[in-house]
């Protein structure tokens, strides 16, 4: 069974990454993710953000972090599977993920973070993503510490019917795409 399970993960992954990274109209449908992200961080007056660094086709967020008094803060992997969150000041090659980019600057604690946009490769109507297999954010998001909005951030065409799930995965309070913000029960 766990066999199966992984295989599916594995094909749904495969299958999904070549969707978002051959998406069509990508910067139009950014500018309108971009645009329901920041709505949410005016209404709720977040003012520490965590984000993503763009990676192999996930919406890009970049032109946000521009906006003054807000604080953005990007994950760092650790040699642990674990994640640091780091105010970047500049930029360098992941030494784990050499295809990724790994912030350099000041670590906050998670705690402190009021939104969390977490980049997906699929993502269910029962609030589950699928993620790039490695658990990074399942094991950040299981803290106590976690006190931010989890909010997964993707394309419309990654959306699936059923998420795969195991007792680690963790659910999102939403997800935000191109075409609408989904809400869900924690």
């Amino acid at each position: 069974m766990i066999d199966d399970q992984s295989d599916l993960k594995k094909e749904l992954r495969r299958e999904l990454r070549s969707r978002r990274k051959n998406i069509s109209d990508r910067h139009q449908k950014e500018s309108q993710i971009s645009h329901f992200i920041l709505t949410q961080i005016q209404q709720e007056q977040y003012t520490i953000i965590g984000t993503y660094y763009p990676f192999d086709g996930e919406p890009s967020l970049l032109n946000l972090t521009n906006i003054p008094n807000l604080t953005w803060v990007y994950p760092k992997i650790l040699p642990n599977h674990q994640l640091d969150w780091v105010i970047a000041q500049s930029w360098e090659t992941d030494p784990i993920y050499p295809k990724c980019q790994s912030p350099i600057g000041q670590t906050i604690d998670i705690s402190n973070i009021e939104l969390l946009l977490i980049p997906l490769v699929g993502f269910d109507d029962l609030g589950y993503r699928l993620g790039m297999g490695g658990g990074y954010y399942d094991r950040c998001l299981v803290q106590d510490r976690v006190k931010a909005k989890k909010v997964g951030v993707g394309f419309e065409c990654q959306r699936i019917n059923v998420c795969p799930i195991e007792s680690w995965d963790q659910k999102l309070d939403q997800v935000i795409t191109e075409e609408r913000v989904r809400y869900f029960d924690s």
